[in-house]
């Protein structure tokens, strides 16, 4: 065994202490390290560039504006949306305070006609910072079911 001095006492070096193995579990904490710190600074980051994929600007809601498809969307906004989009979908729900990024005002005319059915399909469904990506919960029709509820707010149904 390789010693060296370390002031007063002897020590073998790490390499001879705990072979391989040893390395390969510094490397895999290192690793571990790095992803955290920089999964921390992607959420530190705001993303900005939230445009939807051409496949999707031209998708039509495949759901009519019933009745029943605006209330059964109502209840999911309800139960999904509200705390942060607000009641009246002007993004001064209770948790509005709290976010990094606002919640888009729903009841931007301008702003929603802007918006194809496919665009809020998307941006509901890959979410963006805080909001959560609604793929992982909602089914797609109950996309549709929302947008046709959340185009209530203009009356910018399409």
């Amino acid at each position: 065994m390789i010693f060296r001095r370390v002031g007063t006492r002897l020590r073998a070096s790490f390499m001879e202490r705990h072979g391989a193995r040893g390395w390969m579990t510094c490397l895999g904490i290192l690793g571990m390290a790095l992803l955290v710190a920089s999964s921390a600074l992607a959420q530190a980051t705001p993303y900005y560039g939230w445009t939807a994929p051409p496949e999707f600007e031209g998708l039509k809601n495949p759901t009519p504006a019933s009745v029943e498809s605006v209330a059964v969307g109502e209840r999911i906004f309800e139960q999904r949306c509200i705390q942060c989009h607000g009641v009246k979908g002007d993004g001064e729900g209770e948790a509005a305070e709290s976010l990094r990024v606002p919640p888009g005002d729903l009841t931007d005319k301008k702003r929603m006609n802007g918006y194809s059915d496919g665009t809020l399909f998307w941006k509901i469904q890959v979410g963006r910072g805080e909001m959560p990506p609604w793929q992982l919960v909602l089914k797609e029709p109950d996309i549709w079911h929302v947008i046709n509820y959340i185009r209530g707010f203009t009356g910018t149904a399409k």
